[in-house]
């Protein structure tokens, strides 16, 4: 009976840790936690946002936030404000969302320390490398990996991953006239923007002939729902509307 006693300690001890509410800002985070070996993880601004990152809470946003166990956010989204201004959270767990191999598995890690699921996050940061290696390999079969593209900021990580040219960045906001006639002057064969709040269009005018990709950074579009389904998802965009 004490053995049984013992043995049912040790399991205890070693279950990843299960809170009753867990709350991500959007759905990257979201994305993060799931990688990380979380399972209920609401997600609160909706997928089908215009810009998830600019989402304002609602009443009940905040009601929701003040009963949950966790957050879990980046840093960037507009709702932060409205959450550091006076609404009580229990435990809130930040982490970077760049995409670069390097983040990934910082972010990973430090979610899976709060709810024990190093195991689970080291899984998916095997199984989210073997992304990148195949998606590089399917890249050096074409021109696209060495010519030269004019990237949004947000996703300088994700391209210089991916071995892409990179030989200028533009965004998060609207490019001034100096940026535009910096850009202009560049032999840029594509652009790289954001799907949520494109602020390139306006190089193609000085670029003639330019092509022009939208990328994601939140899952839900055509079913994306992963870290890995929003790297493969933007790899089959380049890849096709070059």
């Amino acid at each position: 009976m004490k053995f049984k006693g013992i043995v049912l300690v040790y399991i205890l001890l070693n279950m990843p840790l299960i809170a009753q509410d867990i709350l991500a800002s959007t759905s990257l985070t979201q994305a993060f936690a799931l990688a990380a070996g979380v399972r209920a993880v609401k997600c609160l601004a909706p997928v089908d946002s215009q810009n998830p990152a600019e989402y304002k809470l609602t009443g009940k946003d905040l009601k929701s936030i003040s009963q949950s166990d966790y957050l879990i956010f980046s840093g960037y989204e507009a709702m932060v404000k409205q959450i550091t201004t006076g609404t009580k959270v229990n435990y809130v767990i930040p982490i970077k969302t760049d995409l670069s191999i390097d983040t990934i598995k910082e972010s990973l890690l430090s979610i899976a320390h709060v709810f024990g699921s190093e195991k689970q996050a080291r899984i998916s940061i095997e199984e989210i490398q073997t992304v990148y290696s195949k998606a590089k390999q399917t890249l050096s079969q074409q021109s696209i990996i060495r010519d030269p593209v004019l990237v949004n900021v947000k996703y300088q990580a994700l391209a210089n991953e991916l071995g892409l040219n990179v030989i200028g960045l533009f965004g998060p906001d609207k490019l001034t006239a100096q940026q535009l006639q910096g850009m202009s002057q560049t032999n840029a064969k594509y652009i790289i923007d954001d799907s949520n709040y494109p602020v390139g269009k306006v190089l193609l005018a000085d670029l003639p002939g330019t092509g022009y990709i939208s990328w994601i950074r939140f899952p839900g579009i055509e079913g994306t729902k992963t870290l890995s389904d929003v790297i493969e998802y933007n790899v089959r965009s380049l890849v096709s509307g070059y």
